[in-house]
Formats: C-alpha cells, structure tokens, sequence
C-alpha cells in the first residue's frame, strides 16, 4: 500500500478513478496576409518620395562645360578625324576621332559617335573616379 492509502499504482493514489483537469490557456493568433494591390502602391509611392528626397539633399558643385569641335581631312591617308578641345571644372582636355573615308561614307555619323564615346569617357574618368574614391576612402583623388 502506498503512503497515499492507495493500491500502489506508480504514485496514483487512486487508479481506477478518473481525473478531469481544467487548463485555461489563451493563444493569441496574427493573420498574415499577401500584400494587396493597394498597399503595393502605396510602398512605391513612399520609395518613390524618399528616393527623392535622398537625390534633392545632394549638393553638387557647379560644373562648367564649354566645348568647340573642329574636323580636318587627311587625305592622302584617307582618313577624317575631329579634335573637340573642351573645359571641364576649369581643366581643358582634348580628344580626337578619326575613321576611314569608306567607314565615313557607309555610316555618316560614325566620326561623331567615336567623338561623342571618346569625350564621355573622358569626362567620366575625370568625374567618376573622384567620386568614388571620395566615396570609398574618403579621399580627394589625386590624378597623375
């Protein structure tokens, strides 16, 4: 016999008794839901705004471009080529194109394209690389 005065049963005083056990528990449930058509827009329209505000907080120094571009014929070689001497942030550059008279008669507008690539990338290092180094390093870039 058990110290409980029943059979013994592995502490059960009373086995052959049933138990009812009361449990009051609360689970609080969140519904989770795709987002709809509306709130989509919505977030756009938010990104949209701060992208904005991020890009009217910038503060960029005047940047002077002034540019004459000039073409000379080399024939005997049978080339065109056009010089755009140009001045940007106070720094004068120069740039030259040339093509071959048949490249310039199948496609009229190809010297003014290599020009055109040739100066953007020139104007790019000059603008880019300082940025990003400022950027990255926080550094003034030191050409040379």
């Amino acid at each position: 016999m058990s110290i409980w005065g029943g059979d013994g049963g592995y502490g059960d005083p009373w086995p052959s008794r049933s138990h009812r056990a009361y449990v009051d528990s609360r689970a609080q449930i969140t519904e989770q839901r795709a987002p709809t058509d509306e709130s989509v827009r919505l977030l756009r329209e938010m990104e949209q705004a701060a992208a904005a505000k991020f890009k009217d907080a910038i503060r960029l120094e005047g940047n002077g471009f002034n540019a004459v571009v000039f073409f000379e014929a080399i024939h005997f070689l049978g080339e065109e080529k056009a010089h755009c001497l140009f001045d940007f942030n106070g720094q004068r550059f120069e740039v030259e194109a040339s093509v071959s008279r048949f490249e310039s008669i199948s496609d009229p507008n190809a010297l003014i394209t290599k020009l055109h690539e040739k100066v953007a990338r020139c104007i790019a290092a000059e603008m880019i690389v300082p940025a990003y180094t400022k950027a990255t390093y926080g550094l003034q870039h030191q050409a040379g």
